[in-house]
């Protein structure tokens, strides 16, 4: 697997608008996925994989969890879904999937890892069982994923811990 860190500290000029990213760091892999999703797209101008980098980072797009850079037309293509299918519209492009940070918690010296969290409510869970099977969202609201669900509990006995937890924080 193939990683970059895109670190960024850059202010890019929009007219009179200006954008500053003081730290953004996020990892994005340009493996390869088993399955791909027929997903929306979002087009953007662009410059380069950097500067895709930094607008999937900004909130031009609600969400964005992968992107490809299209150098021939300067365009950044832009997606909330992690597994989606670039082939049709940037045919043999690379493209970087954003790797969410493992969410672990540790409760009575246990460690638990967290396959779904919510604390924004901005993100829509209502979706198809492709995306549900490779999961969604962002490092806030996501949903991790059947695959990855079954990688962590397929190979030996696992303890199932759930916290149902209300918007205003009670149990």
């Amino acid at each position: 697997m193939q990683s970059i860190l895109i670190a960024v500290a850059v202010a890019l000029c929009s007219g009179s608008t200006v954008w500053t990213l003081d730290s953004a760091a996020s990892v994005f892999s340009q493996e390869e996925v088993a399955h791909t999703t027929p997903a929306p797209i979002h087009h953007e101008p662009g410059r380069s994989v950097a500067d895709c980098a930094l607008k999937c980072e900004q909130p031009i797009v609600k969400f964005c969890s992968a992107f490809a850079f299209v150098p021939e037309k300067k365009l950044c293509l832009l997606s909330e879904i992690p597994t989606a299918d670039f082939a049709p519209v940037a045919p043999g492009e690379l493209v970087y999937r954003k790797l969410m940070a493992k969410r672990i918690v540790q409760i009575n010296g246990r460690e638990f890892q967290v396959i779904q969290h919510r604390s924004k409510g901005e993100l829509s869970f209502a979706r198809s069982w492709t995306e549900y099977e490779n999961g969604f969202g962002d490092d806030t609201d996501f949903w991790i994923g059947l695959r990855k669900i079954h990688e962590l509990t397929g190979s030996s006995p696992k303890l199932l811990r759930v916290e149902a937890v209300t918007w205003s924080d009670e149990l």
